[in-house]
């Protein structure tokens, strides 16, 4: 094997365990309880008697109508800024905002997402992204986080689907 070849595999081997950590490092992050994140990602309080108008929870709410969900979500179509480890592909972003109205602490990561595009197909959350990916998070009662949450391929996505903790209870959101 040339030289070539093994700085090559070397290099790769270093790549791919920097991409590796910093995917575990992501994960480990939801339960840090930090605010920090990217450029473009708010935390904040949210005010009360948020409007629960988007937010569809499965299984749902009772029925009653002045019941603000444990959850609120809401999504959108965003543009998709690429960051540095850009493999050049197509991707889809939506900026999502997630807000909890209970007394339980929420995790929020990236990968707790997925989209259904317009013909019913779901996609799970790609980890890096975009550059105002949203970062992970434990939200307390009354705050909200928002960021992209990024898809590969492009898409149409129609709607959002955010599972509470990573394995709880699913919330979803027509994407706007």
């Amino acid at each position: 094997m040339s030289t070539g070849a093994k700085v090559g595999i070397g290099c790769g081997a270093i790549v791919g365990a920097l991409v590796l950590m910093s995917g575990c490092a992501a994960i480990l992050g939801a339960g840090s309880g930090n605010g920090t994140g990217g450029e473009k990602q708010t935390r904040a309080t949210a005010p009360s008697g948020a409007s629960s108008a988007s937010t569809e929870a499965k299984p749902g709410p009772t029925k009653e109508e002045n019941e603000t969900p444990p959850v609120t979500l809401t999504a959108e179509k965003a543009v998709f800024k690429p960051t540095a480890l850009h493999d050049g592909g197509d991707y889809t972003a939506v900026q999502v905002t997630v807000v909890n109205n209970s007394d339980d602490t929420v995790s929020v990561n990236p990968l707790y997402f997925e989209v259904t595009d317009s013909d019913g197909v779901k996609h799970s959350a790609e980890i890096f992204g975009a550059d105002d990916n949203l970062q992970a998070v434990k939200l307390y009662k009354g705050e909200k986080v928002t960021g992209t949450v990024t898809f590969k391929g492009k898409i149409t996505p129609a709607k959002v689907y955010f599972r509470k903790n990573g394995f709880s209870t699913t919330y979803s959101a027509p994407v706007k």
